[in-house]
């Protein structure tokens, strides 16, 4: 399961990162998906590996298992829609925009988009 956390992003952080994904090329690749990788950032109080994970409609990231990081993995929903659905260790979850999730890359996760809009998630590893 995403487990949320006791802080969200404010709207001026949400808007600020998704400026930052329009500098960036995320145009699907195979599958409907794009991870593109920006190297350090800060938000709030997690720092570490930074990457942007899209998810074009009526796509998905087929459930998968990640190798251990050496701290955790943290995921910032900057766009969703009704259609899109987070699924981890059995659990199916719709995150919300400006919240922060924290999950275990580990444990058998993935994600789809039945939605008309693309998906956006800033994705964080820590190094602690």
């Amino acid at each position: 399961m995403y487990v949320e956390q006791g802080w969200t992003l404010t709207d001026v952080q949400v808007v600020a990162l998704k400026s930052v994904c329009h500098e960036i090329d995320l145009s699907p690749g195979p599958g409907g998906s794009r991870i593109t990788v920006l190297g350090h950032v800060k938000v709030g109080p997690i720092a570490g590996r930074g990457a942007v994970v899209a998810l074009y409609p009526s796509s998905q990231l087929v459930a998968h298992v990640d190798p251990p990081i050496a701290g955790r993995r943290y995921h910032l929903p900057l766009e969703v829609n009704d259609g899109c659905w987070v699924f981890h260790g059995g659990d199916w979850q719709q995150l919300v925009v400006g919240h922060v999730y924290e999950m275990d890359p580990t444990e058998t996760h993935g994600a789809v988009n039945w939605g008309q809009e693309r998906r956006l998630h800033l994705m964080v590893d820590t190094e602690d």
